[in-house]
C-alpha cells in the first residue's frame, strides 16, 4: 500500500491509486483465500488412534537474566 505522501504524488500526476497497489491486497484475493472454511475438530475423546507417534511441542529454551 502507498504512503500518503506517495498517494498525494500519484494524484498530483492525475495518475490512479489502485494501479500502484499489489493485486494480493485487494478484496479479491481476500476472499478468494478464506473462501474455504476449515470444520473444527471434534473433542479429543473422538479422536482415531494411530500408528503414529504422539508429537510433543518443541522445548523452550530461556535465556539466563531478566526477560526483555
Amino acid at each position: 500500500m502507498p504512503c500518503i505522501h506517495a498517494v498525494a504524488a500519484i494524484r498530483k500526476k492525475q495518475l490512479n491509486v489502485k494501479d500502484f497497489v499489489h493485486k494480493w491486497l485487494c478484496m479479491e484475493s481476500f476472499h478468494v483465500t478464506y473462501k474455504h472454511s476449515i470444520n473444527p475438530v471434534p473433542s479429543e475423546e473422538y479422536w482415531s488412534n494411530t500408528l503414529y507417534l504422539k508429537t510433543d511441542p518443541p522445548l523452550i529454551k530461556r535465556p539466563i537474566g531478566r526477560p526483555k
